[in-house]
């Protein structure tokens, strides 16, 4: 009987065990190869005449304007960035963010010079699902540079 007892408390600390193994992965609703870092300029106040790499349209809130894309790179493995950031439609890209993300990306301070966004591109809706902004390094501003990748 004791041993039945045992075997059960064991058994009920393993299962318990591992779901908390399990619960700790994070859940990621979207495939992590995807998520990339853009370098570029964005200028609110300008419109492009048309939205193709590197100059892409792009809609921030209810506000339009343009991002001049400088850097193409992806965050995790050997995603083809630039190429699906290519085949975004020529309607341009939407910036999804949270409430204090989208702030940042329309803070005067953040135009018109270098920045990197790095998120989550959806190709076919022409969506980049943001998830951090920055101020770029100053040695990023040329186009042909390439910055290490930082996971």
């Amino acid at each position: 009987m004791h041993y039945r007892c045992a075997g059960l408390v064991i058994g009920l600390l393993c299962v318990l065990f591992l779901s908390k193994l399990q619960a700790q992965e994070p859940m990621l609703d979207f495939p992590a190869e995807s998520i990339i870092r853009l370098t570029g300029i964005l200028d609110l106040e300008k419109q492009p005449q048309t939205s193709a790499y590197p100059l892409l349209a792009v809609w921030l809130g209810e506000k339009t304007g343009q991002l001049q894309v400088m850097h193409v790179e992806p965050v995790i493995g050997e995603y083809p960035a630039e190429e699906e950031l290519r085949q975004v439609s020529g309607l341009g890209l939407r910036l999804l963010a949270e409430q204090e993300t989208l702030a940042m990306l329309q803070d005067p301070q953040m135009q018109g010079r270098p920045i990197v966004i790095e998120g989550w591109l959806e190709v076919q809706p022409g969506n980049l699902n943001v998830r951090s902004v920055r101020k770029a390094a100053t040695s990023q501003n040329a186009p042909t540079e390439k910055s290490p990748a930082h996971p």
